[in-house]
């Protein structure tokens, strides 16, 4: 009966809490990325660098090095992670000063903070969102790249004890291999190697009664 109204009381919240409903509003609400760059797909906007952006992403594939595909989109995901971080970071500052009283400044950056303050007066909690996703999509990136690594190398210890094991274990095995083609019984407590030498077919051993008896009567 409780979960029935847990269940029901979360339809009703994702009723009320479905976005922009009117014409107007999904139209604004389509534009956020172009307008502030902090939502959909990763850009280097127009008054930004991109040659700055290429040497970001090629510090880091220095400092993880990126051995596959995979690694190779950690890598980068990080580096746009950090980036739209930084973008954040500047109009939250700019909405910071013309909060306080401050004239908007003609950087696009605080061009960007006095749009998204006429359209909404909660922008700086937006943008504080954006900055807190940002950072999640760093750290989440890294954490993988991290862990992957580490998975990968317990498999190759785990590979690594599994030869060492075998080749411990060879001289045994063609020890054990030995006492069955000869016919001796394996002790493995003792410690010994088996003596061969009266072992049925050896050289030095007597294989029927007539050298027994030849050696007798010298």
């Amino acid at each position: 009966m409780k979960n029935t109204r847990k269940l029901a009381a979360k339809r009703r919240n994702a009723q009320s809490s479905t976005g922009p409903r009117t014409d107007a509003g999904k139209a604004a609400s389509s534009q956020n990325a172009v307008r502030h760059g902090l939502t959909g797909s990763f850009s280097v906007l127009a008054h930004e660098s991109r040659t700055e952006f290429a040497e970001l992403l090629r510090k880091y594939n220095a400092e993880f090095k990126p051995t596959t595909s995979d690694e190779e989109f950690l890598v980068e995901h990080m580096a746009q992670s950090r980036w739209t971080l930084a973008r954040s970071r500047r109009i939250e500052a700019c909405l910071l000063d013309q909060l306080a009283g401050a004239k908007p400044a003609s950087d696009p950056d605080a061009r960007i903070a006095a749009s998204l303050l006429e359209r909404s007066p909660n922008a700086l909690a937006t943008v504080e969102r954006y900055t807190a996703a940002a950072e999640r999509a760093y750290f989440r990136a890294r954490r993988e790249l991290t862990l992957g690594r580490s998975r990968e190398l317990r498999n190759k210890a785990n590979d690594a004890k599994v030869w060492l094991k075998d080749l411990v274990e060879q001289p045994t095995n063609m020890i054990r291999d030995a006492n069955a083609q000869f016919g001796v019984p394996n002790e493995p407590n003792s410690g010994l190697t088996p003596d061969y030498s009266m072992a049925p077919g050896h050289p030095g051993s007597f294989t029927d009664s007539s050298d027994c008896s030849s050696t007798m009567d010298v």
